[in-house]
């Protein structure tokens, strides 16, 4: 069965809605029946039990806010029913609660109680998710070595059994004495300036360096004006996407093989620009290039079996069909629709109904019957008399009716053309001993 809610932790007094659920759902959590009380959208929260006013609403297993009011069980709780914890500054501590994901106890409603997910386990005992090799100098002086050691590393281990190796340089730690030293050691975070500015909202002091660069309180005010919330918030979010700002910055660098597509994706977009500069807009326009081409390379376009080239005149008499096959054979092939309409059909009741084109076996059910001698076509019932006009071909005597076959050659054609000119006026140069390199990978 699907699941409809999801209680996070043991220790929640409200549950998750994962779909939409109406006003008097009934649903069985940790064994008790609970019926809602109003609709609760997917992704809100519901009442497992009565609420007090003021009652902690518990979530993840930790406080997330109070009932403003009394509440029932089975109520949608959300901003309008909960308010926050949070009055001034406050120090909190974070006692997370143990839970066994290999048993039942962490009810999930989903019947699978073996949940697992992709890691690795620690000799301490701890879990973790992502194996990368840091390598961060406590002084800057070594900055040089530290890039070596890091490159020595990739050679040596091949990338195996580690996710990425990193140096990660700075200009601190020389000369320096004290505390100053001790904030460099602690992942050269700025202790003095974080503390200033979660004290009074400012500060000019410098609060982390990331990667040799410095992040002052200017940068955070920046950052803060753009993102609303408190000073703790904020700054949690603004060291997470410095971070992460950097992280992407250095993709192609920790990740070789990345570099190497982007490389190549970088490259194919050159190529398509180019190509369409020289080339598809070129060959968008030029019709004469296209006639050109196809009387050049005629042959190719030849059909395996013959065609009918012509047109399939429906009429409402047989007379009428006979007058009109009859007054097309005057006029030339691209005049046939516009007589039809202007001749027979300019009246409220049209007399003909065509079909102009170029005609394989199998394209149209009266062809076959009168040109290509197939099955028997059952009359139009409007129009009830065929006949047609025009005669058996090899080949198109036009490029237009092979245009597409015609056009991707063509433009194959002016592609092979252009790359030999570049070749004939650029001249490339193998330097012989970085191939021998190559080549004894």
């Amino acid at each position: 069965m699907e699941a409809k809610y999801l209680k996070i932790n043991p220790a929640d007094n409200v549950a998750v809605a994962i779909t939409a659920l109406p006003a008097g759902e009934k649903l069985t959590v940790d064994g008790k029946e609970i019926t809602l009380n109003e609709d609760v959208p997917a992704g809100h929260k519901f009442a497992l039990k009565d609420f007090a006013e003021g009652e902690n609403v518990i979530k993840y297993g930790y406080p997330i806010g109070h009932a403003r009011k009394a509440q029932k069980q089975g109520d949608w709780m959300n901003e309008n029913n909960i308010k926050t914890n949070l009055s001034g500054l406050l120090e909190y501590t974070y006692n997370p609660v143990n839970v066994d994901l290999n048993t039942t106890t962490l009810n999930l409603n989903t019947g699978a109680p073996n949940l697992t997910f992709r890691g690795y386990k620690r000799k301490n005992g701890d879990v973790g998710v992502r194996n990368e090799i840091w390598i961060i100098p406590t002084v800057g002086c070594v900055n040089g070595i530290i890039n070596q050691l890091a490159e020595g590393l990739r050679r040596e281990t091949g990338g195996k059994g580690v996710d990425a190796i990193m140096a990660y340089p700075h200009n601190y730690g020389c000369s320096q004495l004290g505390d100053d030293h001790e904030n460099t050691k602690k992942i050269l975070r700025d202790k003095t300036g974080m503390d200033e500015l979660i004290r009074t909202g400012q500060t000019k002091r410098t609060l982390f360096t990331l990667a040799g660069k410095s992040y002052t309180g200017n940068d955070f005010i920046r950052f803060a004006a753009a993102y609303p919330a408190g000073v703790r918030r904020q700054l949690d979010a603004f060291v997470m996407k410095t971070v992460l700002d950097y992280e992407n910055v250095c993709l192609e660098r920790k990740y070789p093989e990345l570099r190497y597509q982007v490389e190549e994706y970088r490259n194919r977009l050159l190529l398509d620009k180019i190509t369409g500069q020289e080339i598809h807009k070129r060959i968008g326009s030029d019709e004469t290039g296209l006639q050109t081409y196809f009387e050049k390379h005629r042959s190719d376009y030849q059909w395996r079996k013959q065609r009918y080239k012509g047109i399939v005149l429906h009429g409402v008499s047989k007379r009428i069909v006979k007058q009109a096959r009859k007054f097309l054979k005057s006029l030339p092939e691209e005049e046939w629709k516009d007589a039809i309409r202007l001749t027979f059909n300019a009246g409220a009741q049209p007399q003909i109904q065509a079909e102009q084109g170029t005609f394989a076996s199998g394209d149209n059910v009266y062809v076959d019957d009168l040109v290509f001698k197939g099955k028997d076509a059952a009359p139009m019932v409007s129009f009830p008399f065929t006949a047609v006009l025009g005669k058996k071909v090899k080949a198109p005597d036009d490029y237009r009716e092979v245009k597409d076959r015609v056009v991707t050659d063509y433009r194959n054609c002016l592609e092979k053309q252009w790359i030999t000119r570049l070749r004939t006026s650029a001249k490339v140069e193998i330097n012989q001993e970085v191939l021998k390199t190559v080549n004894n990978h």
